[in-house]
């Protein structure tokens, strides 16, 4: 089998990719670009951190901007079902010698770190303090605006490893694409009931490429109009166009410290058992963007680094 089977019943229960943590160099700006652009709400400010949510969300934060000397992805977050499943995270984790910590975050229930064995920084949260949804207060809307927080892309040196791990935590792979040699080149995993919670690609890494967050598809060109607007027109990278796998409209834009994030239409439901996994070859750029133009080069070769992880060369050679 060219990608890693999902384990049935994994030892501890993650249902979605929830939130994302970012170190900034300007607080102000970063929360000009992702309140006035992004449209995501301010839910709280303590001195040189803040936390936001999309309007369609309750929970308290998806989004946790940290002001800080060195830009960074800080770490990846997932929801687990209950505070139960964060004694069981533990216990599987020490097991597998990853070190996990408890720590105590503002607004979360249990939490759990522990970085993955790809060196991905990862947290998992049991519960959030809630705040009410904002997605009829269409007066108050600013920027896209954003709904919720969809998910993550990161590069890896050696995708099957790293698929291996999330898959044995009950993920399923929705898609995924195949290098010559039927080797795995990128993945697609998920708990909720769309295609991505985490998407894998095999490039230097680990580095963060992306996160996301679900928008109307009209909004898309809202945000672009807005950005050039307010002066962030340089900060549009890559769209808007359509994906082939999940066939949702998107638009990559990039914040004040070059941290990438997604704006994306509802993408298609991977709900049932026989929803098998779809794999195709990498060469067939149209699974990824069937038209429109090719991505900036930056979109390439560009990424947030994770604090004190050193990239790894991918293991997979680029040759088509």
């Amino acid at each position: 089998m060219i990608h890693p089977a999902t384990e049935p019943a994994p030892a501890f229960d993650i249902t979605r990719a929830s939130h994302i943590a970012l170190t900034v160099a300007d607080l102000g700006a970063s929360l000009d670009f992702y309140r006035e652009v992004i449209g995501l709400l301010l839910s709280a400010r303590d001195g040189d951190t803040a936390w936001l949510r999309g309007v369609e969300e309750t929970a308290h934060h998806s989004l946790i901007l940290r002001q800080g000397p060195v830009a960074a992805c800080d770490y990846l977050g997932y929801r687990v079902r209950d505070a139960g499943q964060i004694d069981r995270a533990e216990r599987h984790l020490t097991d597998m010698g990853l070190s996990p910590r408890r720590v105590e975050v503002p607004e979360q229930g249990p939490s759990l770190r522990f970085s993955d064995p790809a060196g991905i920084p990862v947290e998992l949260c049991a519960r959030m303090s809630t705040l009410p949804r904002r997605q009829n207060r269409t007066a108050s809307h600013r920027g896209a605006p954003a709904l919720r927080y969809d998910h993550v892309q990161v590069q890896v040196p050696d995708v099957y490893r790293a698929a291996a791990f999330y898959t044995g935590l009950g993920f399923r792979i929705s898609d995924c694409s195949r290098a010559p040699g039927d080797r795995l080149f990128s993945a697609f995993l998920h708990r909720k009931n769309n295609p991505h919670d985490l998407v894998l690609g095999c490039r230097q890494g680990p580095l963060m490429h992306h996160f996301a967050y679900v928008a109307e598809t009209a909004n898309l060109f809202r945000a672009g109009d807005i950005a050039a607007d307010l002066g962030f027109g340089a900060r549009v990278e890559y769209g808007p166009s359509r994906h082939g796998q999940d066939h949702a409209a998107f638009l990559y834009l990039r914040d004040p410290d070059g941290h990438r994030i997604e704006l994306l239409g509802h993408p298609i439901q991977i709900v049932d058992a026989e929803d098998g996994t779809i794999c195709r070859d990498v060469t067939e750029r149209a699974q990824f963007v069937p038209w429109g133009p090719r991505a900036a080069q930056s979109y390439l070769t560009e990424a947030s680094r994770f604090p004190g992880v050193e990239p790894g060369e991918a293991t997979i050679r680029r040759t088509w």
